[in-house]
């Protein structure tokens, strides 16, 4: 795999299409009221979400737990299979 800074910078960032298959985001699982998508012109990204009845003003707890795969550049202080959990506490502040 070239690195992303050999490659032409149209093709892989103004053409979803031209991507690297090698580039793409991967989902690892997924539960049964989750949905999964790919971004529409972004090339390589990714969205999931699970529909809810949200609350206004109602904090939540959320979890996100990431594995970094493989680095590129050293721009990232995180090592390949290190994990990250993010915790934060959501409100929904709109219509839903």
């Amino acid at each position: 795999m070239k690195p992303l800074s050999a490659r032409k910078a149209d093709d892989f960032f103004g053409n979803p299409s031209a991507s690297f298959e090698e580039d793409l985001v991967r989902l690892a699982t997924k539960g049964t009221e989750v949905q999964a998508n790919s971004f529409g012109n972004e090339g390589t990204g990714g969205q999931s979400y699970r529909k809810y009845n949200w609350k206004t003003g109602i904090l939540t707890d959320s979890i996100l737990l990431l594995r970094i795969l493989a680095m590129e550049t050293d721009s990232c202080c995180a090592k390949p299979n290190t994990i990250i959990c993010l915790e934060r506490k959501l409100m929904a502040t709109g219509n839903f």
